[in-house]
């Protein structure tokens, strides 16, 4: 997102950096980043899509991002000193895997993870315990214990679709401004096309959902 506030600068401004105060005002400020993008586009043939009108899991992701890049990434040493004030990040992302669990993940899907969880532990009774806590801190009984792996592994595979379809659009983008290079009046283009960076971003449902590792 800094890339394509800088390139937009500088077409604007004679080929321009912005000054160096100026980047370090975003700091790793993601949500001012992704706003000021927004409004870059409204030039432009691709438009990112304002946060306000995102779906709302995909905001939270935005926001939870932007959480950590600025202050949660610190939350266990913070706890350690007495100034944790913001939720765990761990938390927060155990909210936003329930969000998609619920919103995304078919009941039949949920069902036959929690049954097999369930026979395993039936099976496990009186063998073993379980001294474990979720992402959300609570105490786990052997059988939630069992299920939260293929839950989570569910939930996941649409977390990064969520993400697919923002970083999507933030790659048209980034191509539109790119584009721009070559209609300056100079022997070489005065940026890449940054866009090649994302070439691996392919918005396809199907194959989102069945790829297994990413870059």
């Amino acid at each position: 997102m800094k890339a394509i506030i800088i390139m937009d600068h500088m077409i604007m401004n004679q080929l321009a950096v912005p000054s160096r105060k100026k980047l370090k005002e975003y700091g790793h400020d993601i949500v001012s980043l992704y706003d000021s993008c927004v409004s870059i586009s409204a030039a432009e043939n691709s438009k990112l899509t304002p946060i306000q009108n995102l779906e709302p899991i995909s905001a939270e992701i935005l926001a939870l991002l932007n959480d950590f890049a600025q202050t949660t990434r610190y939350h266990n040493l913070d706890a350690l000193s007495g100034l944790q004030t913001q939720i765990d990040p761990l938390e927060h992302w155990n909210n936003v895997m329930m969000s998609i669990l619920r919103k995304d993940v078919s009941k039949t899907k949920r069902d036959r993870i929690l049954s097999q969880a369930n026979a395993a532990s039936n099976a496990l009774a009186g063998k073993a315990f379980t001294l474990m806590q979720g992402l959300d801190k609570q105490a786990l009984t052997t059988e939630q214990a069992l299920a939260l792996p293929g839950l989570h592994d569910q939930a996941a595979r649409y977390a990064v679709l969520y993400i697919i379809k923002m970083l999507t659009e933030l790659r048209d983008l980034t191509s539109d401004i790119s584009h721009k290079a070559y209609a300056c009046e100079n022997r070489e283009p005065p940026f890449p096309q940054m866009q090649e960076f994302l070439e691996w971003v392919w918005d396809d449902r199907a194959y989102v959902l069945r790829k297994k590792k990413w870059p």
